[in-house]
């Protein structure tokens, strides 16, 4: 009869629903990661262009080309982040915080007059930039990502690091890989180096193991200093996410210091007995570690003259 046949074209027509709603994290995904790959593919073009082997940032290169970096960012305001997997979420928000924060450097000297060519820039501490609302990193400076404003705290602390100061709460990274501070930069010259090619998520795994390598291996950041260990401050700073890893932060470190790195065994020894399952008080106090920052912006200029 005729209510017969109207509640099986219900059926029908809620089968086709539901068939549809259990296909789109699939198709929202695949949609998801055309979408990062364009923008991968224009931040890449960015850092071919500014960024060298070594790290250092072309800032004055950056300014000619800050439309095109503007463009870039605007870009992330539709995306639509359901059904993103992990990696894909990585590789986003780490090219987003790492060209927001170049832009936030530039946007800075734009609206106070500083001249990127002159020695005023070269001689900016990132953590002394005042921005509206507080700091270069949770002030006013917002971006828009997928139709919410995010700062650069947001990004990093909410959405990579997953605590809950982000309005993307249901975006999180589902897992924190302490890996991701060796990636995301911070403009300054201690920061672990800004990667010359875009992160993606076919390759993000591998290059947050390549930088822990490099920067828990390289001299200028970890090197022998009598009995002292002297150390990148991230490392004090983020203390918890890396001791939060299985055999505590000194085992979890000392995998990264590469065999042929300077003092090799005396780095991975010492990391090993010196720093598991310490209070940041006794870290803070101890002889057995000394810990530095650099704050000057890491332009190609003020490579290589950094002083701790």
């Amino acid at each position: 009869d005729k209510e017969s046949r109207m509640h099986q074209v219900v059926r029908f027509v809620g089968g086709v629903v539901l068939s549809l709603a259990m296909a789109s994290p699939a198709f929202g995904s695949a949609e998801f990661e055309k979408a990062l790959t364009g923008l991968a593919d224009d931040w890449d073009g960015l850092l071919k262009k500014h960024v060298r082997a070594d790290g250092g940032v072309d800032y004055q290169g950056f300014n000619k080309d800050f439309a095109a970096l503007e463009s870039w960012i605007g870009k992330h305001a539709g995306l639509k982040l359901a059904g993103a997997t992990d990696n894909q979420k990585l590789a986003l928000y780490i090219n987003l915080y790492n060209g927001t924060m170049v832009y936030n450097l530039l946007k800075h000297t734009k609206e106070k007059k500083i001249d990127v060519a002159s020695q005023k820039f070269l001689k900016l501490e990132i953590n002394d930039i005042s921005v509206s609302g507080g700091n270069i990193w949770n002030g006013n400076y917002k971006v828009k990502l997928a139709g919410k404003d995010v700062n650069l705290d947001n990004i990093e602390h909410g959405l990579i690091r997953g605590d809950q100061s982000t309005p993307h709460k249901e975006h999180k990274v589902s897992k924190l890989d302490p890996r991701i501070h060796a990636a995301v930069n911070c403009a300054a010259i201690s920061c672990p180096r800004v990667r010359e090619k875009a992160y993606r998520s076919s390759n993000v795994q591998q290059m947050l193991q390549e930088n822990m390598e490099e920067w828990l291996s390289t001299e200028e950041q970890f090197a022998k200093k009598g009995s002292k260990l002297r150390s990148n401050k991230i490392v004090f700073w983020y203390y918890g996410d890396f001791d939060d890893q299985k055999g505590g932060a000194g085992d979890y470190l000392s995998q990264f210091v590469g065999n042929k790195a300077s003092d090799a065994a005396w780095k991975k020894k010492h990391l090993k007995e010196n720093f598991n399952d310490r209070s940041t008080f006794a870290l803070r106090l101890s002889s057995d570690f000394e810990f530095f920052y650099d704050w000057k912006v890491n332009d190609i200029r003020n490579k290589g003259s950094a002083s701790h």
